[in-house]
């Protein structure tokens, strides 16, 4: 369980504070997939995976 920012450790992870703050509260949240499109799509943190809505490929999977 992600308690707090620095359970993300932004500097580890390559996040700005305010990113590190987005994802914390994601994870704490039980997020599986954080849709963004400033942060690298692909990318896992824990068991949340980034992912880009914008990129040409993307799928919802909602059906």
């Amino acid at each position: 369980m992600v308690d707090s920012v620095a359970d993300v450790q932004p500097h580890a992870h390559g996040f700005g504070f305010w990113d590190a703050m987005l994802v914390a509260a994601a994870r704490a949240a039980g997020v599986t997939r954080l849709l963004t499109e400033d942060m690298q799509d692909g990318r896992r943190v824990g068991a949340m995976r980034l992912e880009n809505p914008f990129k040409a490929d993307f799928a919802l999977g909602l059906d």
